[in-house]
């Protein structure tokens, strides 16, 4: 999957409003002191957040997102790392996003991904979830939606990994 990703974001020609939404939902929302973007591939969500004074870093395992990066003007906040051990101190940030990101991660990393994040924040997150595969398999081969699971998994899991949920809802018919 990595490899995937490298090659992925290798380029800048991906949507150009991914994660913007996001943060600029954050910034409507919350008071944050200091976000983290866990798999803020391209870093479009870090660089507006940059943009709009919000003390927001991002982290993502692609080696290939670093020319986006740069080119956004954002690599100095970025750091290339898995989501599952993160070079960040404990509750180093108060609102972390993760959005579209567990899906991506293999199962049995699930738990440790998820209790790296807790460990990581100290307040406030949000995550959103494909709950379902990708309708259009990457490059026509590629599922990379490889951890798919209903709600009440996710739920469980995330509180076995030390969260406690106080809002939750899903698009599940």
């Amino acid at each position: 999957m990595k490899y995937l990703y490298d090659q992925f974001y290798d380029h800048d020609l991906g949507n150009q409003q991914r994660g913007k939404g996001l943060w600029k939902y954050v910034q409507r929302n919350y008071d944050i002191v200091k976000g983290l973007d866990v798999g803020c591939g391209r870093a479009n969500g870090v660089q507006y957040a940059r943009e709009n004074n919000m003390d927001v870093y991002g982290c993502d395992i692609s080696e290939g997102a670093v020319k986006c990066w740069i080119d956004r003007g954002v690599s100095e906040y970025c750091t290339v790392c898995p989501a599952d051990n993160m070079p960040y101190a404990d509750n180093e940030f108060d609102f972390v996003l993760c959005s579209e990101v567990m899906e991506h991660i293999p199962e049995e990393k699930t738990l440790k991904t998820l209790k790296e994040i807790y460990r990581v924040g100290s307040d406030k997150f949000l995550f959103t979830i494909a709950l379902a595969v990708e309708q259009i398999p990457v490059a026509g081969l590629i599922q990379s939606h490889i951890n798919v699971h209903p709600p009440k998994w996710w739920l469980e899991i995330f509180e076995e990994a030390g969260f406690k949920l106080v809002g939750v809802a899903t698009n599940e018919r």
